[in-house]
Formats: C-alpha cells, sequence, structure tokens
C-alpha cells in the first residue's frame, strides 16, 4: 500500500495559459506553497520541538497570518468569476465548500473579528509604518508603540531596549527594540493577550486551506483527460 503519489504532467497540457481555470488553479498552488512553508516553520517552534525565541515565532506569525490574508483575498475576489464559483460548486466534499467558505469570510471585504486582526497584522507585517506629520502626528502607530513602552520602563524602572552587534552580522545583528515596537502594532487591541489565539487561528485556517487545494486539485484533474497525468504511487514522506 503506498502512503501517497507524485503527479507530474506537461504544464502546457495540464495547465494551459488560456485556460481561466487553469491559472486560477496556479496562484492557488503558490499561495498554498507559502503557506505551508512558514507553516512548517513555525508548528515545530510552537510546540517547542525546535528551540527559538519569542521574536522569532512573532516573526513567523506575522509571515503567516500575512500570506493567510492575501491567499484568502484572492480566493474572495476570484469567487466573482463564474468559471471559479462554478467549478468550486461542483466539489462533493463537504468539509471542503466548508473550508472555502470559511476561507472567504477572511479575505478583503470580510468580517468578525479574525478577519479584523488578519487584516491588521498584513498591513503592519507586509507594509513598514508611514509617518504621520502634522496634526495626525499624535495617532502615528510608531510614535504611539514608543510612548507605551517608555512608560513602561518608567513604571517599572527598567531597561527593555538593546541592540545586539556580535559578529558575524548576518546572524549576529539584531535591533531587538524594534521587536518590542513591532510587537505592540501587530494586533488592533492587545497583542500579549491577542497573539496566541490568533496564530492557533491562522494554523486553523492554513489547515482549512489545505483540505480546500487536495479537493480543488482532485477536481481540476478530472477537467483534463486521463493522459494528461502521469501518476506514481509512493512510500514514506517527500523531502
Amino acid at each position: 500500500m503506498s502512503d501517497g503519489q507524485i503527479v507530474r504532467f506537461k504544464i502546457g497540457d495540464a495547465f494551459p495559459a488560456d485556460d481561466q481555470l487553469a491559472r486560477w488553479m496556479t496562484v492557488c498552488a503558490m499561495a498554498m506553497n507559502d503557506l505551508l512553508v512558514v507553516n512548517q516553520l513555525l508548528i515545530p517552534r510552537l510546540k517547542e520541538e525546535i528551540p527559538s525565541g519569542p521574536r522569532e515565532i512573532f516573526y513567523l506569525g506575522r509571515v503567516a497570518g500575512g500570506h493567510l490574508f492575501e491567499a484568502a483575498t484572492f480566493l474572495r475576489k476570484s469567487n466573482r468569476i463564474p468559471v471559479i464559483s462554478e467549478f468550486v460548486a461542483g466539489f462533493n466534499d463537504e468539509e471542503a465548500q466548508s473550508a472555502y467558505g470559511a476561507l472567504l469570510h477572511i479575505g478583503e471585504g470580510g468580517s468578525g473579528k479574525f478577519y479584523k486582526q488578519l487584516q491588521h497584522a498584513r498591513n503592519k507585517s507586509f507594509h513598514y509604518q508611514e509617518l504621520f506629520q502634522g496634526d495626525h502626528e499624535e495617532r502615528e502607530p510608531v510614535k504611539q508603540a514608543l510612548a507605551a513602552h517608555a512608560q513602561d520602563e518608567l513604571e517599572s524602572g527598567s531597561m527593555r531596549g538593546e541592540i545586539q552587534d556580535i559578529p558575524p552580522l548576518l546572524t549576529g545583528f539584531r535591533a531587538n527594540f524594534a521587536y518590542d515596537i513591532a510587537s505592540e502594532m501587530l494586533l488592533p487591541q492587545d497583542t500579549d493577550r491577542e497573539f496566541s489565539p490568533f496564530i492557533a487561528n491562522v494554523s486553523e485556517h492554513i489547515a482549512k486551506f489545505t483540505i480546500f487545494m487536495k479537493a480543488a486539485l482532485n477536481g481540476y484533474t478530472r477537467t483534463k483527460p486521463a493522459e494528461v497525468w502521469e501518476v506514481e504511487e509512493v512510500q514514506g514522506e517527500s523531502r
């Protein structure tokens, strides 16, 4: 009995450039690759199977949330295209349909607390905060975060800032104080309180994306002649 399979094909036959569904499937596959790579780095650290500090987990969480928001936004926008919506509606897999519906709610224009957290995290991850001027300066997130940390230091009498400069440069230099400021701005309300459930929600929805993608790919293969696909049954994990 095989553990899995490898499917080989000519890209021109399996995903022709003039096929809108093929292009949609390709972008979905790009998103899945990104989500799985970051999840593979994040999950073992959350489970403490790989030693890491909170700053590394925080960074990977930001990246995972950003990719998830972009993936869900792509699904939400492309659902307006008839050939796509009809294809997804044809799934016979209720779990995949449920996963797809959940993903549509967290893309741009969605709703709910997690959507707001994800949108905020994405903006703070993929866009470095601009500086405000004039009357708007007091509302600038960087200024507010710096002021909050300064107040904490004043009240506790602590020295929280740190810049680490230890050779070699690429692995030994860290402006650690900037991690603290970034964490202050990551989520809309209270990052310390919201971060753990936020990351759990991100991982859950990455799993939903994977469930949806497996159903989508299975359905897509049936839109092409069987001879397009060459299937090899394999055992063990692929590397």
